[in-house]
């Protein structure tokens, strides 16, 4: 649509795909095209291996499908980690602009490790981090998907748009207007874009992160529309990642949503995927959720909890007298005793909880919510002295 050369009356309709219906169908679609043989036990090779690597998230995109495809067919199995994905994308991309192939000797980034094309493309994509980065965060537009001519003009080279106009990362389309005819742009999937965005953040250690801050500031629920950005930056800089994860701790409004904990779980999962031995691990968190329903993720919870135990502002406990957590209870509380603000239990079964709940020692206790089989120590609020809230209703 960018070809000036194609006219309006040439276009009998424009469509503008978004999502799948059929994401396993498309996949066979694409290895039949590349293989053309054997397709049956492939096409279930690939599928156990979409399971076994737990991608299933990843089958929502057309992009990302042919990524996995193509990547498999050729023999490099992805073990879920997003940034490595991206860069296997990004390689194939500046692949059909600059094919000569170069590697990197000591790569940035754990996953720039297996590319061939990105160490010689590696200015461009250097220029195209910094300008996803503000593009996403500073731009003045209500929309940081697309972006005028002029806007991008601001952060690259002519050449390097066209670069990237030729490898496809970025797409251009003319307006209808007949005396300026001004064209739009835009990264070819918002997640490129916040991949490259998350590359600026950890290649600069120097960043001023009040831009991150402002932006996180007017938005309620910038946590959410930052959350690819964050996970990726997890892989690519725990370091970095970090004082991120200290303005989304900072700036998330109550009600404290679980959501949260759940990119921070996530991003812990990216970073152990990319992390090289010896680095030191750490993301902030303040509100914590234990439930039941999600048990795969209590080792990682555990985990996070206690590299958070001296920030920990409020506990959400939402379980049945069986859950395994429960005998953690009292380790939770004892180690978040001058912070905790906020207590929340709720805990339902047949049998009385076993072991004893005691908040004598959670002196800074402003609200706490108590209910079910729960065995309450006598005494607990007599040291309470910042209570504020209290609502209890326990079985006996």
């Amino acid at each position: 649509m960018a070809d000036e050369r194609i006219k309006n009356s040439q276009i009998d309709c424009l469509l503008e795909l978004e999502g799948i219906a059929n994401p396993y169908q498309l996949s066979k679609n694409i290895l039949e095209c590349l293989t053309g043989k054997n397709m049956h036990a492939q096409y279930k090779e690939f599928k156990d291996y979409i399971h076994t690597c737990n991608l299933e998230q990843l089958l929502s995109s057309p992009m990302f499908i042919t990524s996995l495809v193509c990547s498999w067919v050729d023999g490099v199995h992805v073990t879920g980690s997003l940034c490595e994905i991206y860069s296997i994308l990004l390689d194939c991309l500046v692949k059909k602009v600059n094919n000569t192939p170069k590697y990197f000797e000591r790569p940035q980034f754990q996953c720039f490790k297996n590319t061939a094309y990105l160490a010689s493309n590696i200015d461009d994509i250097d220029n195209l981090s910094k300008t996803a980065f503000h593009l996403l965060f500073c731009s003045e537009n209500e929309s940081s998907n697309v972006f005028s001519d002029k806007e991008l003009t601001k952060y690259i080279t002519d050449e390097t748009k066209m670069f990237s106009l030729k490898a496809g990362i970025l797409s251009e389309r003319k307006g209808s207007s007949l005396t300026n005819r001004l064209s739009h742009c835009s990264f070819i999937h918002r997640s490129i874009q916040e991949f490259l965005a998350a590359c600026y953040i950890a290649s600069n250690a120097d960043l001023n992160y009040d831009i991150v801050a402002k932006y996180m500031e007017k938005n309620a629920h910038a946590y959410l529309e930052m959350s690819n950005v964050f996970i990726c930056l997890c892989g690519l800089n725990i370091e970095a990642a970090y004082k991120m994860s200290c303005l989304m701790d900072e700036f998330t409004r109550t009600p404290y949503p679980i959501t949260l904990q759940r990119i921070i779980i996530s991003g812990y999962k990216e970073a152990i995927d990319n992390m090289s031995k010896g680095s030191k691990m750490r993301l902030k968190l303040g509100h914590f959720y234990f439930d039941d329903v999600s048990k795969t993720d209590d080792e990682v919870l555990e985990f996070i909890f206690g590299m958070n135990a001296s920030n920990v502002r409020s506990v959400s406990i939402f379980c049945t007298t069986t859950y395994n957590m429960l005998n953690h209870v009292d380790s939770i509380l004892s180690s978040s005793t001058c912070c905790l603000i906020r207590l929340e239990m709720c805990i339902t079964g047949t049998a009385i909880a076993n072991h004893g709940v005691d908040l004598s020692s959670c002196h800074s206790l402003e609200a706490v919510d108590i209910s079910g089989n729960v065995n309450l120590f006598p005494k607990s609020f007599f040291t309470v002295k910042e209570l504020k809230i209290f609502e209890i209703m326990v079985q006996f």
